[in-house]
């Protein structure tokens, strides 16, 4: 979303569902194939400093688990911050 004509506002979704089957990685404690589930949300910052040159901010947060495989298990978040310059 435009805010100003230098600054956007941007929002981040997702969701991501892995299905293997006996031909992918079985788990030899519980015997089953790859189960995995990822969210993620975030929201960004895009600011134009000149015609040539942005600046972007990121901040994400985001889970993932593997329902066969147990210790597949991890949540945390990420921010960057990125310089852009064009000639």
């Amino acid at each position: 979303y435009q805010l100003t004509p230098d600054l956007i506002v941007s929002v981040y979704g997702g969701l991501e569902r892995i299905r293997g089957n006996r031909h992918t990685d079985i788990d030899p404690v519980s015997n089953n194939p790859r189960n995995q589930i990822g969210t993620a949300i975030g929201y960004g910052l895009d600011f134009s400093i000149s015609q040539s040159t942005a600046l972007f901010f990121r901040q994400r947060w985001f889970a993932f688990e593997d329902q066969s495989f147990a210790a597949e298990r991890f949540k945390g978040s990420e921010a960057t911050v990125e310089i852009k310059i064009y000639w």
